[in-house]
Formats: C-alpha cells, sequence, structure tokens
C-alpha cells in the first residue's frame, strides 16, 4: 500500500471507529507500506557491500600477481649477474660474448625495474580500494620490493659483503631482502585473507 493510500484508510477509519484505533491502524498501514521501501535498501547495501569485495578481491589477486612476477624478474636478474661474471673472468671468452652477457644482464635489471612499477601500481589500485587495514602490510611489500631493484645488481660473489638500506637505520645482505620479501607476501596474505573472511580488524 502506497502512503496515499494509508492516509486514505485513515480518513475513513476516524469518522467509523474513532481516533484511538485509527492511530493504531495508520502505524500499522504505514509500516506496512514502508517495508518494502526499507528491505529494498537493505538489499541494496548488501549488493554494495559484496560488490566492494569483489573489487577488493580483485585488487588482492592483481597485487599478488606482480609481486610474483618481481620475484621471478629479480630471480633471472640473479642468474644473469652470476653468468656475466662468470664470463667476464673467463680468459678465454671473445669480447663479443662479454658484451652479449653485459646486454643480458642488462635487460633482466631492466625487467626487475618494470616488475616493481607494476607492482607500485598495482598497490595503488589496494590503496584505493581498501581496506585501511592491510595498508601497513602493502607499505612493507612495495618498500621491500622496490629494494629488489638494487639487489638483483649485486653480483653474487659479492653478496656476503653487500648490504642493502630497506629502512631507514636497517642495511641487510642481499639474500636476507629476499627473505624479508617473501615475508612481507605472506603476512599480507594473512591479513587479506582474513579481512575477506570477515574477521576483527585488528589486523597485525
Amino acid at each position: 500500500m502506497t502512503i496515499e493510500g494509508v492516509a486514505a484508510v485513515a480518513t475513513v477509519a476516524i469518522t467509523a471507529v474513532g481516533l484511538p484505533a485509527v492511530y493504531w491502524q495508520a502505524r500499522t498501514a504505514v509500516r506496512a507500506a514502508r517495508s518494502p521501501v526499507a528491505a529494498a535498501g537493505v538489499t541494496a547495501r548488501a549488493q554494495h557491500a559484496q560488490d566492494r569485495r569483489t573489487a577488493q578481491r580483485a585488487a588482492f589477486l592483481e597485487l599478488l600477481a606482480a609481486v610474483r612476477t618481481l620475484r621471478d624478474a629479480d630471480a633471472r636478474a640473479r642468474d644473469a649477474a652470476l653468468f656475466c661474471h662468470l664470463v667476464r673472468n673467463r680468459d678465454n671468452e671473445s669480447d663479443a660474448r662479454r658484451t652479449e652477457a653485459e646486454e643480458e644482464r642488462s635487460q633482466a635489471i631492466d625487467a626487475v625495474a618494470e616488475a616493481y612499477d607494476a607492482l607500485h601500481k598495482a598497490a595503488a589500485l589496494v590503496t584505493l580500494e581498501g581496506p585501511d587495514e592491510l595498508l601497513g602490510f602493502l607499505d612493507s611489500l612495495t618498500r621491500i620490493g622496490r629494494s629488489l631493484i638494487y639487489v638483483c645488481q649485486i653480483v653474487p660473489p659479492d653478496a656476503e659483503n653487500e648490504r642493502v638500506l630497506v629502512a631507514e637505520g636497517e642495511a641487510v645482505p642481499p639474500n636476507r631482502v629476499r627473505e624479508m620479501y617473501d615475508e612481507a607476501e605472506r603476512a599480507f596474505v594473512t591479513a587479506a585473507r582474513r579481512y575477506l573472511n570477515g574477521d576483527p580488524p585488528g589486523l597485525t
């Protein structure tokens, strides 16, 4: 029944049965008229929340794909750095082969930088979609990921002595940077899974 219909019922009822009865009849009728509207509002909010979760899940998946692409690019750059080091120190290698090895290493380093750019863009999408509770995990992941651009340029024989700054006042060996990157990914995945499962927001 529409609100106008309720008013009409109330007018007739006042004449027939008096004001007290009319009050309760009108109140019941108004509730009946409004309940479909309220139900529609609840449904719309629930659908919006579901749509938001779907968009967030898609953003998380894009981020994790970028995380793994960067890891793979770093592994290829590490192999290219080792191969370049070996070729450079072989007496019987031609200059052309040394040049080829250097170019392969340079391309591998460029691929790491491009992979990090993709990670940074995916992280921006997660920042936009939310939730805010994941931003700390996201910051750690992207900050350590950026360090891989420098880590991948370190020739493996020098890896024990080199140090990479991953945070203010924290310089660690290259292999530790890679471990921290893996740890940051696992922490993000755990926190994102808890959020999607509806766990309380105290994500630490």
